[in-house]
């Protein structure tokens, strides 16, 4: 079985996008500062607005570009991507709007390390705000095939 994307979920600020794959998931970035510089240039406010937007179409092209590309494709875009396999994950918490990672060791440099207070067992975890999952129980049972146990839905 060869590995490729199921589904991505961009961040809330479209600069990072989420993918799962059959086999792990994948940090990609999609956006940057590129165009709020640019429209910094064209003055103020108004200016920063106008390239936030520029910014944010050009983000969502790319997601869209990547979910058409293999993992493969994905991580040699960008230095930051990374992927985080899921023999390496405990636990995945999905919501309509925010993911949460829970690995057993860093993978990404966005990672933050944590300390559960019960056990005092060391993890590493990546969360974020996403834009709406549409079809969302859907998406659950998809994830579910390849995660298992290791998916919770809140």
């Amino acid at each position: 079985m060869s590995d490729s994307i199921l589904t991505g979920y961009p961040t809330s600020d479209y600069k990072k996008m989420i993918f799962f794959t059959k086999e792990k998931v994948i940090v990609a970035k999609i956006g940057g500062q590129a165009g709020q510089i640019a429209g910094a240039a064209l003055g103020g406010v108004t200016g920063s607005l106008i390239g936030r937007s520029r910014d944010k179409g050009a983000s969502k092209k790319k997601g869209q570009k990547f979910l058409e590309s293999t993992p493969q494709e994905i991580l040699a875009a960008e230095a930051f991507n990374y992927a985080i396999p899921y023999t390496g994950i405990e636990k995945v918490e999905l919501r309509k709007n925010k993911v949460k990672i829970i690995a057993k060791e860093k993978f990404g440099k966005d990672m933050k390390r944590k300390t559960d207070k019960t056990t005092q067992k060391e993890y590493y975890l990546y969360e974020k705000p996403i834009k709406k999952i549409k079809d969302f129980e859907d998406q659950v049972s998809l994830l579910r095939t390849y995660l298992s146990n290791k998916l919770e839905v809140k």
